[in-house]
């Protein structure tokens, strides 16, 4: 369009590497106040062989399932992480919500008011790419007030 081939910028938002890199330790929400428990209900995986191969594991707990025997893998070393479905559980809230992430810019939340935990989530456990956090640190600066729970009420 327009003669450029970048004339749509993508975003690069999120990334599951942290799924690969930190294991269980990349669904650890002790440090952030609102979260008390995450799940990773569903990973995705595409294989970069030629074939249009996607792999999907899909447990109550992923990792759980994957510990149970031994040549399972929760996240396999090779091919690209797709996407990830995790079972939030909110402080105060009687039943978890499903969160998905999919690279390069999908979020998808259950309740929009749930994202501002969220966020921080992500950031602290490496799931936010290093380019869109310095983005959101520019932006943060121009917010005169922070996001309120209005939505959730």
């Amino acid at each position: 369009m327009r003669g450029r081939v970048d004339y749509f910028s993508e975003r690069n938002t999120y990334t599951l590497e942290a799924l690969r890199t930190e294991g269980l330790d990349a669904l650890d929400a002790r440090d952030i106040e609102g979260i008390a428990r995450i799940v990773l209900r569903e990973l995705e995986v595409a294989l970069d062989n030629g074939n249009c191969e996607v792999i999907t594991r899909a447990a109550e707990d992923v990792f759980v399932s994957a510990a149970a025997f031994p040549c399972a893998e929760a996240g396999p070393r090779r091919g690209t992480l797709a996407r990830a479905t995790f079972d939030v559980q909110f402080t105060g809230s009687a039943k978890a919500r499903p969160v998905e992430i999919r690279p390069p810019n999908t979020l998808k939340v259950g309740r929009r008011c749930d994202a501002h935990l969220l966020q921080r989530w992500l950031s602290k456990r490496g799931f936010r790419t290093r380019e869109w956090e310095r983005v959101e640190r520019q932006t943060d600066a121009l917010r005169t007030e922070p996001p309120s729970a209005r939505d959730c009420a």
